[in-house]
């Protein structure tokens, strides 16, 4: 009764959703053929639109052409597109995504490296006997020659046997000239490192400095090594501060490969280019302003051997850099005991008055040195190679006082007396 009475009670509303049911877009898709047709090719082309994307998308893991086939032939545009969706979905999973490129360790300028000799520490060198007996003949000579042996200091190694005896060799004393060798080795260790250009200034200089000992390009390499230049004026402050410790790196290259309290820091003079006759500004500042007792360049007879025996050895920088620098070391000899002592230009001769002038070419094949010069002092540094190659030597003699600056003849007997002796060892 109720549900019958329900029906009858609303016969308008029945009507109305009949009629409303007639222009429903659904209806119109469900009942009416023509528009069940473009709806089929809309998604068919749609589903071709995919098959054409996952064709040009060539990757590793892409679909093959069997797979496309069978998705173009599913019987219903709606199975047609899943299948293409779930192979689109893989290909996308297995497309490389693009990674930021891993950006290598930041490289650490030459600039900022710290400036320090490449050997921390001479190799242990074996305390001889006989080399021992050699030294105290030499300080003998000296002390019989009336020259002052406190002022006097020796250092001898046998390269063959990796040997070593001195007189004094630990004591530092004013180098002269012989600081010019530390310098060739700091100057080629920033040239390897690229810290310096290897131009023809550069060259030229390196050469005159232990070729002639010329004071002008000494001074020059040194302002290269170091950074720095000479003032006539007196610097002050920061820049004061910042001056020394720049020129004082050139200490800092060797006192850490265990060159203990070395000092290289100083010009030689005069120096011509920059009209200094004897040290002003900073480069007399750098003296501690002490006009009694003013910091001087100071080396040990030790450490100007230990230099010379890492060159010999190939140690000093590299190989390459070692035996060019004994190259330019290498001095020439008279021919024969007799024959007349080598041309050297004029004002510098590294043979008269020194270690090699006792010594001739017929027995020498390599004698390699550096020598200091002044009104009150005369050093030097050698190596000696025999010419059977079965004496190998190096031997370094400071004499610090005019006598010894006076008198020509003692360096050349004490290298005849040793060269003798060392001859002789089995």
């Amino acid at each position: 009764m109720s549900r019958q009475h329900s029906t009858q009670s609303h016969p308008s509303q029945d009507s109305q959703t009949a009629s409303s049911h007639k222009y429903h877009p659904r209806q119109i898709l469900l009942n009416l053929p023509s528009y069940r047709l473009l709806g089929s090719v809309a998604i068919i082309m749609v589903g071709l639109f995919w098959i054409g994307k996952l064709v040009t998308q060539k990757t590793d893991n892409q679909i093959t052409k069997e797979e496309i086939s069978q998705a173009a032939s599913v019987s219903t545009p709606v199975a047609q597109l899943s299948k293409l969706a779930n192979a689109s979905k893989q290909v996308s999973e297995n497309i490389p995504q693009k990674v930021a490129p891993v950006k290598p360790p930041p490289q650490v300028s030459p600039k900022n490296q710290e400036f320090v000799y490449n050997v921390k520490t001479l190799p242990p060198l074996n305390k001889s006997d006989r080399l021992e007996t050699i030294v105290k003949s030499v300080a003998r000579y000296v002390k019989s020659q009336g020259l002052s042996t406190n002022s006097l200091s020796v250092t001898l190694i046998d390269v063959n046997q990796n040997s070593i005896a001195g007189y004094r060799q630990y004591k530092g004393r004013y180098p002269a000239s012989v600081v010019k060798l530390f310098w060739m080795v700091a100057l080629n260790a920033k040239i390897q490192k690229g810290l310096i250009p290897r131009n023809k200034e550069v060259k030229t200089d390196l050469e005159k400095m232990i070729l002639e000992s010329n004071n002008d390009a000494s001074s020059r390499s040194l302002d290269r090594i170091t950074d720095t230049k000479s003032y006539g004026k007196r610097l002050r402050g920061s820049r004061l501060i910042n001056w020394k410790k720049k020129r004082l790196s050139v200490n800092h290259f060797f006192r850490k490969a265990d060159y203990k309290n070395i000092y290289v820091a100083q010009k030689t003079y005069p120096v011509y280019h920059a009209n200094m006759n004897s040290p002003v500004g900073p480069d007399w500042q750098i003296r501690e302003d002490n006009t009694k007792n003013p910091q001087r360049n100071k080396i040990s007879t030790y450490q100007a051997a230990r230099l010379m025996y890492e060159i010999v050895d190939g140690e000093a920088i590299t190989p390459k850099y070692s035996k060019k620098m004994l190259g330019l070391l290498t001095r020439k000899l008279r021919s024969t005991p007799k024959a007349k002592l080598p041309s050297y230009p004029i004002g510098f001769n590294p043979i008269v008055g020194f270690l090699g002038q006792s010594l001739s070419a017929d027995k020498v094949k390599i004698f390699a040195s550096k020598g200091g010069w002044t009104t009150y002092c005369r050093l030097e540094v050698a190596y000696i190679e025999s010419r059977d190659g079965k004496t190998r030597y190096i031997l370094a003699v400071f004499g610090n006082n005019s006598a010894y600056a006076k008198n020509g003849r003692v360096f050349p007997r004490i290298s005849r007396l040793v060269f003798n002796r060392m001859r002789k060892l089995p």
